[in-house]
């Protein structure tokens, strides 16, 4: 019984191997009848050179699959526990998965039942050409960022899509419902033991690892450039980190003007009343504006890091920005940065994977270099 097992996994694997082979002569096919439409008229010309084109691409990509499939059969696939970020499977159809197949979300799988899976895991090394399209996409990233300030919301989320597709990749197996079940529902961030191999990125095999527990890694990205210096860090834990985090935080507003902007549902956390000097409410919204007299320990806690979201923002203390105009701009006042008016915009969100913190603030600031500085201290590579 178990033989049987194993030759119906190996069966489905190889059917995987099948697939794009076959793919790869179809559209080497449809190349070929396209650019000879060319030579019946004008509208067999554009047509037919059009669709040869697109044809030809998929070709030189299939084929460019094909070559890495005979490398990696040739050595022996590779055996590691790969840190699971998410799942897309298909119902196997009656032609190379393309006729009667359709998406089905992976915790209603049915658990006997063969599927087809496109899972992303995180990756140590990509391949070389995934390397030189994201040097560019960064490049890009940093050109239009460098160009226009951008609302941090937006900037988070291009530069998330952006760093998933860098640091994951999709790999593709035919398994049974109940074991994409099992690793869906043990969530994102968690780790199974792959059998696979590097360049074509097939999985052999597939298992739930056990009781392997993945240490939690602070992430940081710095970038400078003419117009601002950005700093973005991931997984800061408000109840690991926020004492240091704080203490930086009391050292770089130090003689500075404070304001502070704060997203909450509820009561906001960790602001103390009587040490503000003014403040503006939007409880329809809830959004409440503040400006401190000082930035202390006195003034603001630990706590101030489990609201939804913190817009603090730093301004050098001749700047002429008022309470009133901070609190009714409809955007957080970054924009005048370059200009020398605001010295640094901090925007912190409490989100379920760990805490988000984004900097901005002038080229060669000092204060940006104190930050990098602590994180360096606390053993953090940036």
């Amino acid at each position: 019984m178990e033989n049987q097992k194993i030759s119906q996994s190996e069966d489905k694997f190889s059917m995987l191997v099948r697939e794009k082979i076959i793919i790869t002569i179809l559209f080497l096919m449809g190349s070929i009848i396209f650019y000879s439409l060319t030579r019946v008229d004008t509208a067999g010309l554009v047509l037919g050179m059009s669709l040869g084109t697109i044809f030809a691409i998929k070709f030189i990509y299939n084929f460019k699959y094909c070559i890495y499939m005979y490398l990696d059969f040739k050595e022996e696939p590779k055996v590691g526990c790969l840190k699971f970020q998410d799942m897309k499977t298909k119902e196997l159809g009656k032609l190379m998965g393309i006729v009667d197949s359709y998406e089905i979300e992976p915790q209603v799988l049915a658990k006997d039942q063969w599927f087809r899976g496109k899972i992303w895991f995180c990756v140590e090394k990509n391949t070389m050409e995934n390397r030189m399209i994201f040097a560019v996409l960064n490049w890009i990233y940093g050109v239009i960022t460098s160009l226009f300030f951008i609302d941090s919301d937006y900037r988070q989320v291009a530069w998330t899509i952006l760093l998933f597709k860098k640091e994951t990749c999709a790999y593709r197996g035919i398994f049974k419902g109940q074991l994409f079940k099992d690793i869906y529902k043990r969530g994102k961030g968690d780790v199974a033991e792959v059998v696979y191999y590097p360049r074509s990125r097939l999985i052999k095999e597939l298992r739930v690892c056990e009781d392997v527990i993945e240490k939690e890694e602070i992430t940081v990205w710095h970038e400078k450039n003419r117009r601002y210096e950005f700093i973005y860090i991931e997984c800061l834990n408000p109840e690991r980190d926020a004492d240091s985090w704080l203490q930086e935080l009391i050292k770089i507003s130090e003689g500075k003007k404070v304001y502070f902007t704060i997203l909450s549902d509820g009561k906001v956390k960790g602001i103390h009343r009587g040490k503000v000097s003014y403040h503006w409410e939007d409880l329809e919204q809830g959004i409440y504006s503040f400006q401190l007299s000082k930035f202390d320990e006195n003034a603001v806690t630990t706590d101030i890091f489990k609201n939804d979201a913190v817009y603090l923002t730093i301004c050098p203390p001749e700047s002429e920005l008022t309470l009133d105009d901070y609190a009714k701009e409809k955007d957080p006042i970054i924009w005048d940065i370059d200009e020398g008016k605001v010295c640094m915009q901090i925007y912190i969100a409490n989100v379920e994977e760990g805490e988000i913190v984004e900097i901005t603030g002038a080229p060669g600031l000092k204060e940006m270099e104190t930050i990098l500085g602590k994180l360096k201290e606390e053993g953090i590579a940036v």
